[in-house]
């Protein structure tokens, strides 16, 4: 599948239409994100990013989560105790 250059972005570009931190960025790339396919790197060592590819990723993980949020025991790695609550990320999702 060809890629659309108006897909790609720079790390900066994704972080302002996302409202991700640089960290955020950084996480979901190396847990979350397939390399060749959300994300690439250049040459130069600079990683690009499809934005049409981390919009279905997006969609992807907040239908999961909202199907699944109450019932999760686990909480981004912690155990849930019978005080928490899960939350739905406040992330604008890519237009």
């Amino acid at each position: 599948m060809m890629t659309s250059l108006s897909e790609l972005v720079t790390e900066n570009k994704l972080r302002d239409l996302t409202g991700y931190s640089r960290s955020q960025v950084k996480m979901r790339r190396h847990r979350h994100w397939i390399e060749g396919k959300h994300f690439a790197k250049e040459p130069a060592g600079v990683y690009i990013y499809n934005v049409r590819e981390i919009e279905k990723w997006q969609r992807q993980n907040l239908r999961a989560l909202g199907k699944n949020a109450e019932k999760s025991k686990f909480i981004g790695g912690m155990k849930r105790n019978a005080t928490t609550k899960a939350s739905i990320s406040r992330t604008p999702l890519l237009t």
